[in-house]
C-alpha cells in the first residue's frame, strides 16, 4: 500500500467510508462517493503541505534537528528522521 494510498484511506475513515467497500470510480454521478474522490484529497492536502517554506519555522527547524541526529546508516535515516519530524510539527501545529 502507497502513502497516497494510506493517506486516502485516512480520509475515508474520517467520512465513516469503508475502503474495501468504495467503488474504484463511481460511474453514476449521483453523489456517491468513490477511492478517487479520497485519492484525490490527499493529493489535494500533500500538495498544499509540499511547500515546507509556507509553513511554520518549527517544521523546518525540526527537519533540521533530525537530520543531525542520525547514528547507523546516515542517508536513510536522515532521510526518515527529517521526514517524520516535519510531519510531526505540522501535526503539533494542529493539536
Amino acid at each position: 500500500m502507497t502513502l497516497l494510498e494510506r493517506a486516502a484511506r485516512a480520509a475515508a475513515e474520517q467520512y465513516g467510508e469503508i475502503w474495501d467497500r468504495l467503488p474504484n470510480v463511481n460511474p453514476v454521478s449521483n453523489g456517491e462517493l468513490d477511492k478517487a474522490h479520497f485519492i484525490n484529497q490527499a493529493i489535494a492536502i500533500l500538495t498544499a503541505i509540499r511547500d515546507v517554506d509556507a509553513g511554520s519555522p518549527a517544521i523546518l527547524v525540526a527537519g533540521k534537528r533530525a537530520l543531525y541526529s542520525c547514528t547507523e546508516d546516515p542517508e536513510l535515516q536522515d532521510a526518515r528522521g527529517c521526514w517524520q519530524a516535519m510531519i510531526d510539527a505540522m501535526l503539533e501545529e494542529g493539536a
